[in-house]
């Protein structure tokens, strides 16, 4: 009787043993991965992980490193704008200098060029601070008249002053400078005045004095000019 307790005792303790490591006991008794539904190898579940240490997720930035992060690029903005700002200007100084100085340069050289070619010193008919008119070795009656702003070339037939005359201006944005015009003469006598009329024989040397502008930048070009045959 004892010999045949023992021996169902084992076929039981056998049978439990099988059933055990059969497919469908591991199956029904491993955890189930929540998102693939499958058996999972590791106990370590993400729902598992959150419920054991909930908050503990180090991604994302603090409310400190946001407002450091905004002051960090507001400081890297001005400086690229400062820096824009200088070259630009530079940009728009550089330009209005030069179209100031082409323009002072082009009506000086054409007014010294043709004050050299006076015919003779009684050939000057007017002789004031904003005006010059003569005749040239050509016989053509030339007048530089000062408009503010403006530098207006004449020209004509006949002695000065003359009737209907044709021309264009020189230069815009013009300005007086030392003189109450743009020109001053200097006399055989040594003396120096604005306005020489009446003494129009006597002028040996005429000086050119203006500022052009363009934009913010003025130029000054003063000048003098010798005429050949006076």
């Amino acid at each position: 009787m004892v010999n045949w307790l023992i021996g169902k005792t084992r076929k039981i303790v056998n049978r439990s043993r099988l059933f055990t490591h059969s497919p469908i006991y591991r199956f029904s008794h491993s955890p189930i991965h929540l998102f693939t539904y499958s058996p999972a190898k590791s106990t370590h579940s993400p729902l598992r992980a959150m419920a054991i240490h909930p908050f503990t997720d180090k991604k994302g930035i603090t409310l400190i490193e946001l407002v450091l992060g905004m002051v960090l690029i507001g400081i890297v903005a001005l400086v690229v704008a400062n820096a824009l700002s200088t070259g630009i200007t530079g940009f728009f100084v550089t330009d209005y200098r030069k179209e100031a100085l082409d323009q002072a340069r082009i009506a000086m050289d054409r007014m010294a060029k043709e004050m050299r070619n006076v015919r003779t010193s009684s050939d000057i008919g007017t002789a004031t601070s904003s005006e010059l008119c003569f005749v040239n070795t050509q016989g053509t009656r030339i007048n530089f008249r000062y408009e503010s702003p403006y530098i207006r070339r004449l020209e004509g037939g006949g002695a000065c002053p003359g009737g209907a005359e044709t021309g264009d201006i020189l230069a815009t944005g013009v300005s007086n400078v030392t003189f109450s015009g743009i020109f001053k003469y200097v006399l055989s006598t040594g003396a120096e005045v604005e306005d020489a009329t009446g003494s129009e024989t006597l002028i040996k040397r005429i000086k050119i004095d203006f500022k052009a502008t363009a934009g913010s930048e003025s130029i000054s070009l003063p000048t003098e000019v010798w005429p050949r045959n006076l």
